[in-house]
């Protein structure tokens, strides 16, 4: 059984037909969010992801080892993220299941700073150490 067949008592005909356009390759030419506008328009949308909204694309693990001497936070591995285009981006952290901001985008959208998190630079007495490089990491995994 084929998700046509799945939703056929519940779907319109088009709506099934979108769906089975869906399952097959983009031809070249066709922009890709159209069949998105148009499952929308029937009551259908993209599959959700975790971790509200977030696609396996802009999330990934980070660790200690990874960053070596420079590992910014207390713990020794976290998740960066990033939701939305480049130019608007919105970089995260997320510790344990808590989101934090990285970046003015992810702040002002009332996430906490990292500071629970945050590491202390044992070279400069009241420093943190750079969290830079987690916001480069998180901004890599960003749509253009």
């Amino acid at each position: 059984m084929d998700r046509c067949d799945e939703l056929a008592g519940s779907v319109p005909l088009f709506c099934r037909c979108l769906l089975a356009m869906l399952g097959a390759p983009m031809r070249p030419g066709l922009v890709s969010i159209v069949p998105f506008l148009a499952l929308a328009s029937c009551g259908l949308s993209p599959p959700d992801y975790p971790s509200g909204g977030a696609s396996p694309d802009n999330v990934r693990t980070v660790t200690r080892i990874e960053f070596g001497k420079n590992w910014p936070l207390t713990t020794d591995s976290a998740q960066v993220r990033c939701d939305g285009p480049r130019v608007a981006a919105q970089a995260k952290l997320i510790v344990d299941g808590t989101t934090y901001g990285l970046n003015g985008n992810a702040l002002n959208e009332g996430l906490p700073r990292p500071d629970p998190v945050w590491a202390d630079d044992p070279g400069i007495d009241g420093a943190k150490i750079s969290i830079g490089p987690l916001i480069d990491a998180a901004l890599d995994l960003c749509r253009p």
